[in-house]
């Protein structure tokens, strides 16, 4: 009786689990608003998720603005954290044969970084 209320259980989990994949925003971290060399004023507030990375246009305290970026993980060439600025996260994207490099400066860097690593091994075992 044990074994089939844990398999039970585990069905109904599973079941959960394949619903909550479907919703929108599902196993994706969004940071707090930082700086981004790419923007001239305000900040950007980046969203990491399985499918793509995106860069929401803020202003400097975090209101929303219009301008919305997407990258999707077969474009990001390289990642990683500045040895010589503790708190500078960059990633580099290629398109149309151009590489460019983003630069974001946030107390959660390593955070992002982290992120970055465990989503780009998961999408390389896919």
């Amino acid at each position: 009786a044990v074994v089939s209320t844990q398999s039970a259980h585990y069905g109904r989990e599973r079941e959960f689990v394949r619903i909550a994949q479907t919703c929108g925003g599902y196993n994706a971290v969004a940071f707090p608003h930082c700086e981004c060399d790419s923007r001239n004023e305000g900040h950007v507030i980046l969203t990491i998720a399985s499918e793509r990375i995106s860069l929401r246009a803020c202003s400097n305290k975090g209101e929303l603005e219009q301008q919305n970026k997407h990258f999707q993980w077969s474009t990001v060439s390289e990642y990683g954290l500045n040895p010589d600025q503790l708190e500078e996260f960059s990633f580099t994207v290629k398109k149309n044969g151009n590489e460019r490099k983003i630069v974001l400066t946030s107390p959660y860097s390593d955070y992002m970084n982290e992120c970055f690593k465990k989503v780009s091994r998961e999408n390389a075992e896919v």
